[in-house]
């Protein structure tokens, strides 16, 4: 049985895959024409399935990290979270600082808010004890 904070990282963690989801299909215009501005892409018709291969890749990453995190409280895959979710913040924050809030920015900025707020659960007091397997109280689970 998983702790009450590891319950509330998978929704979260998995509500920001969702919503990032939505941006990659809202923003596909943009980048497979950015994509195919560059004439050996263009040529070589590579802009869709490097687009593809570029989301599976993010997409398949953030379900394995969820997959270590939350089946296997893995604490290496807890600190590559970590890092990548400030990471992401910071270059959401980069972004809006040097262009301003766009229509564009949305889903990026609840993406990153989401995240940091799912990666923030796992430094509960219940998920600490799931990170150690062998010492978990019966108090985590109440």
């Amino acid at each position: 049985m998983k702790p009450t904070a590891i319950i509330w990282f998978d929704r979260l963690f998995l509500a920001s895959l969702v919503v990032s989801t939505v941006d990659a299909v809202q923003q596909w215009p943009i980048a497979m024409a950015e994509m195919e501005a560059d004439p050996f892409v263009a040529e070589h018709g590579l802009a869709v399935p490097l687009g593809l291969a570029a989301f599976g890749f993010g997409f398949g990453l953030s379900l394995l990290l969820w997959y270590l995190v939350s089946i296997k409280a893995s604490r290496v895959a807890k600190w590559v979270l970590v890092l990548l979710a400030v990471l992401s913040g910071a270059s959401i924050a980069t972004l809006i600082a040097i262009v301003g809030f766009d229509s564009t920015l949305w889903a990026g900025a609840a993406t990153s808010v989401v995240q940091f707020v799912a990666v923030a659960t796992l430094f509960l007091p219940g998920a600490a004890d799931w990170f150690r397997p062998n010492q978990i109280s019966p108090a985590t689970f109440e």
